[in-house]
């Protein structure tokens, strides 16, 4: 729930990149309820170039002040082997809007 009372989802996402032509992915998304109904979903992590894989998923999101959103989730090395590793390095500034 953030501070203006909306409530964010964060979910793992395979169907997004599917959608885009890279099937085998998954990126973290979030979709936000107003009160009455869920927005369009924002892409919140994935490899910055699309083309590497992503597995990004189980996301744990914290408001540190308003507005001010940090994310961080389990991933895969974008190289073989794609080893499992943690990210804690994507950041909003507009409440989810944009991500770093």
């Amino acid at each position: 729930m953030t501070k203006r009372g909306w409530l964010q989802c964060y979910y793992d996402d395979e169907r997004t990149p599917w959608a885009r032509d890279f099937s085998g992915h998954q990126w973290v998304t979030m979709r936000e309820w107003d009160g009455r109904r869920w927005g369009a979903g924002f892409t919140v992590a994935r490899a910055y170039d699309p083309k590497l894989l992503s597995r990004d998923g189980m996301a744990s999101v914290v408001e540190t002040s308003p507005g001010h959103l940090f994310c961080a989730f389990e991933s895969v090395q974008t190289d073989p082997p794609h080893a499992r590793v943690a990210r804690t390095v994507v950041t909003s500034d507009d409440g989810g809007r944009s991500w770093s």
